[in-house]
C-alpha cells in the first residue's frame, strides 16, 4: 500500500504561490484539488498520469486522514470501477491535482 507520493514540480510551485497569498496549507489545497477534480465533467487524460516527481512529498494519512475510505469510495464512483490502493492513492490522487 502506498503511503506517500510526490507532486510534480509545477504543482509544488502552484501550492507555494497559493500558500503564500492565501495562507492555506498544502494539504488543504490538495483536498480542494481532489474535490474540484471529482466535480469536473472532463475525464482524465493519459498525459495527466505522466508527471515528474520533483515537487513535494505528501503523506496519505495527512491528506485523507480518517476519511480515507470515503475518499477511495468517491474516486471509485468517479472511475466507475473498483480501485486498488495503488490506483487510488498513487495514481488518481496524484493526477487529481
Amino acid at each position: 500500500m502506498a503511503f506517500k507520493l510526490k507532486t510534480s514540480k509545477k504543482a509544488a510551485e502552484i501550492f507555494d504561490r497559493i500558500e503564500g497569498s492565501e495562507y492555506l496549507q498544502c494539504y488543504t489545497l490538495v483536498k480542494l484539488a481532489i474535490a474540484l477534480s471529482l466535480r469536473s465533467k472532463e475525464p482524465l487524460r493519459e498525459s495527466d498520469f505522466h508527471t515528474n516527481t520533483l515537487g513535494r512529498e505528501l503523506n496519505r494519512q495527512t491528506i485523507t486522514g480518517d476519511a480515507d475510505a470515503l475518499y477511495k469510495c468517491l474516486m471509485e464512483l468517479y472511475a466507475q470501477k473498483h480501485l486498488t490502493d495503488e490506483e487510488f492513492f498513487s495514481k488518481l490522487c496524484k493526477s487529481a491535482y
